[in-house]
């Protein structure tokens, strides 16, 4: 037997070889998949489409449909009311429960009046302005420059 001989012997057959890419690759499975699936997609939106065409097209299907969105539209508002009172109201006797707010009130009024007195006096008040812009100031200077010189890296005392 000659080597040309047996080569005719081993070669499978272009047949055997697709039904094997068949099975190896899933492009060619997925492409059969998706014509399908498009197909019945496809089909299935004509129906769909054809029948809510024919239904619109009747003339009680207006009002039908306009009595339908105006009781939707009612539930969903009385809905998100009923939501929205629940919560709030859970909430205020939540924080009555606690006694929250009156803790509050009385840890906040006596910081809220001696911060009040001083704060009232014009001169204290242009000297806090006056120590802002300057504290501002400082950390601006501070933060050193955007762009360094050359071969020079700057390291700030904030580290930004």
């Amino acid at each position: 037997m000659t080597h040309r001989e047996e080569r005719a012997l081993l070669d499978p057959g272009p047949g055997l070889t697709e039904r094997i890419l068949d099975r190896v690759l899933p492009s060619r499975l997925r492409r059969r998949l998706v014509t399908v699936l498009g197909w019945i997609y496809g089909s299935s939106t004509a129906i769909s489409t054809f029948a809510v065409v024919s239904w619109i097209s009747r003339p009680e299907s207006h009002v039908w449909l306009a009595q339908r969105y105006g009781e939707i539209s009612l539930r969903a508002l009385q809905s998100g009311l009923f939501a929205f009172e629940l919560i709030t109201r859970s909430w205020f006797e939540v924080l009555q429960g606690w006694g929250f707010v009156e803790r509050m009130a009385g840890t906040l009024s006596p910081i809220a009046r001696a911060l009040a007195r001083p704060l009232a006096d014009p001169t204290l008040g242009l000297i806090l302005v006056a120590a802002t812009l300057a504290c501002a100031f400082v950390l601006r200077w501070m933060r050193g420059q955007r762009e360094p010189a050359e071969g020079v890296r700057h390291v700030s005392l904030l580290g930004f």
